[in-house]
C-alpha cells in the first residue's frame, strides 16, 4: 500500500507541481540544422543568443539599406512621412484595437487608451 501511495504522490507532484514551463505560444518556430560558429565567419548580421536552458541560436538580422542608394536619388526631399501623416488614419477612425495573447488593447484618438 505504501508503494501505491508514493506513486500517486509522484504522479500528482509531476502533474500539478512540476518545475517545467507551459508553452502556450501561438507562434511556431522552424529549427534549421545546427551551424558551427566557425562557418559563420565575421558576419555582423548574425547575433548569437543563448536561452536560460543554454540553447544556442544564431539570429540573422536583415541587411540595412545603404545610405548611398538614397543619396543617388534626384529628390532632396525626405522620403519619410510626417508624424501627422502617420497618425492621420487614427483621426478618421473612432478606435483601433490590437489583440494580444491574453489582452486586447484599445486606442481611441482624443478619448482614451486602455
Amino acid at each position: 500500500q505504501t508503494i501505491s501511495q508514493v506513486l500517486i504522490y509522484l504522479f500528482i507532484r509531476d502533474v500539478f507541481g512540476g518545475s517545467y514551463e507551459i508553452d502556450d505560444s501561438i507562434f511556431n518556430i522552424a529549427y534549421l540544422p545546427k551551424v558551427d560558429d566557425h562557418l559563420l565567419g565575421d558576419d555582423h548580421n548574425v547575433i548569437k543568443m543563448v536561452t536560460k536552458e543554454n540553447e544556442v541560436f544564431h539570429c540573422r538580422l536583415p541587411k540595412m539599406k545603404d545610405d548611398s542608394e538614397d543619396a543617388s536619388s534626384e529628390s532632396s526631399e525626405p522620403q519619410h512621412a510626417s508624424p501627422y501623416e502617420l497618425m492621420q488614419s487614427s483621426f478618421d477612425k473612432p478606435c483601433i484595437y490590437k489583440s494580444g495573447v491574453y489582452w486586447t488593447y484599445e486606442y481611441c484618438h482624443g478619448a482614451y487608451i486602455r
